[in-house]
């Protein structure tokens, strides 16, 4: 059994290696190499996540994504990169509605406010987006910064003082 973990984590490891290196088709076929009843481990569905983001194939992160929202809905993670996927295929509604449900396993989560803030104010809901962009800012100070650089915010800049 040892061997078999020790294969596993050095495929998954190489894996995550090629993409940090933007080698994408090398770490997807690090992956494909992982015995098939491994292949659904969190573990390797993490990386194909990372391997769909970078390949922008959307309907595939979705699926994946909301697998393991389903499976590990503590892991806020998840809810995150099931709502960035479903943005681009679907509609900023579709992940708002994925980030509201998010809500209930992680009240505090600074990122979900953070996005959801974003995504209010591209709905053109400017005060439910500042509502939002406060929780996540005095949830996490440093998210304070980010408001100027985040495109999504633009609409908000000019009410913003500097």
């Amino acid at each position: 059994m040892e061997a078999k973990d020790s294969q596993f984590k050095a495929l998954i490891l190489a894996a995550q290696g090629y993409l940090e290196l933007g080698m994408i088709d090398d770490g997807s076929r690090e992956l494909d190499m992982i015995k098939t009843e491994l292949r659904a481990e969190t573990d390797v569905l993490a990386v194909r996540i990372d391997i769909f983001l970078a390949t922008e194939k959307w309907d595939e992160m979705v699926a994946v994504a909301k697998l393991l929202a389903e499976r590990e809905p503590e892991d806020a993670n998840w809810w995150i990169q099931w709502a960035y996927a479903a943005r681009r295929r679907t509609s900023l509604e579709a992940a708002r509605d994925i980030l509201w449900e998010s809500e209930g396993h992680h009240p505090r989560n600074a990122t979900i406010q953070f996005n959801l803030g974003c995504y209010e104010c591209q709905l053109g809901q400017l005060q439910e987006s500042k509502w939002r962009l406060s929780q996540a800012i005095a949830m996490d100070r440093s998210l304070k910064m980010d408001v100027l650089d985040e495109p999504d915010l633009e609409p908000l800049w000019a009410s913003f003082k500097v």
